[in-house]
């Protein structure tokens, strides 16, 4: 499932990028700019899936763009809040709003990488967990999404210094 976290926040944004590289040494390769055509090619999607697909990372895209609205300036006074001499409620109350958003946004990715992989045949899902399992996602694999760096000051983070 993190490898499509990874393609569903990737399609929203690299949607309007235009088409990825060409045919490489090697033949054609997969456009991993493009992360639903990306998943086209490696999972042989049908017409079919791949518009629904679309349609459902369009959806998801659509609905969690207030959010990453909003997303950005919490993370941001939650940052600043050290050298703004925020109390600890102050604190505490932003630290729940960019909570809040950022689990609203998991819930959305993950009822949509529910429905794509709905869509998928059997042969299909073995294959993306085969992905999955080895990193070879759209993006270039680990590094991104739940598994990847913590999110905010790393400074603060308990993650610091350590290798998941």
């Amino acid at each position: 499932m993190k490898l499509l976290a990874v393609v569903m926040v990737s399609t929203g944004l690299m949607w309007a990028q235009g088409p990825g590289p060409g045919p490489g040494p090697a033949g054609p390769r997969p456009p991993r700019s493009q992360p639903l055509e990306y998943l086209t090619l490696v999972l042989n999607l049908t017409d079919a899936q791949k518009e629904q697909a679309r349609s459902t990372f369009d959806a998801a895209a659509e609905t969690s763009r207030p959010l990453m609205e909003q997303l950005g300036p919490a993370r941001q006074a939650l940052h600043n809040a050290p050298k703004e001499s925020r109390t600890d409620s102050q604190i505490d109350a932003l630290a729940a709003t960019v909570g809040s958003l950022e689990g609203q946004l998991a819930a959305i990715q993950t009822k949509a990488q529910v429905r794509f992989y709905n869509l998928l045949t059997t042969e299909q899902r073995d294959r993306l967990d085969k992905l999955a399992a080895v990193g070879g996602g759209p993006m270039g694999g680990p590094g991104a999404g739940p598994a990847g760096p913590p999110m905010g000051n790393p400074r603060l983070s308990p993650m610091r210094g350590r290798r998941p």
